[in-house]
Order: structure tokens, then C-alpha cells, then sequence
């Protein structure tokens, strides 16, 4: 089997780019005590992101976006 080296090149740099940003903050949190208040809030973070998925889905259909207020 023949390498293609710029293919090789480009998945190696592509499972780097995504790595760096899922490990840099655990490996430079990990080193810091953070206050309880920031670990409290650091909790809502999954909730808010579902919530934000589901109002997208419902608010968007069919690539018509529906706006909240009725002035339009």
C-alpha cells in the first residue's frame, strides 16, 4: 500500500486541531482550585446548551426562521 503523505499530513493535523481545544482547558483547569460559586455555574452550562438546541429546532422550520414577538 502507498502512502499518500499530504493525506497523512492533513489527518494527522486534523485530529491535532481537534484535540488541542478538548484537552488544553482539562489539563490547565485541572491545575487551578475554582471557586464554588464558578463550579455552581459551570453546572447550568449542559442545561442552557439543550435548552438552546430544542428553542432552535422549534423555532426554525423548514429554513423559515419564526420570530418570538408577534409584530411581524
Amino acid at each position: 500500500m502507498d502512502i499518500r503523505w499530504n493525506i497523512l499530513i492533513i489527518i494527522m493535523g486534523s485530529a491535532l486541531v481537534t484535540l488541542i481545544p478538548r484537552v488544553l482547558p482539562l489539563v490547565v483547569l485541572s491545575r487551578f482550585q475554582l471557586p464554588n460559586g464558578l463550579i455552581r455555574w459551570l453546572q447550568h452550562i449542559p442545561v442552557a446548551v439543550m435548552a438552546a438546541l430544542i428553542a432552535q429546532e422549534l423555532l426554525i422550520q423548514r429554513g423559515i426562521s419564526h420570530s418570538i414577538n408577534s409584530n411581524g
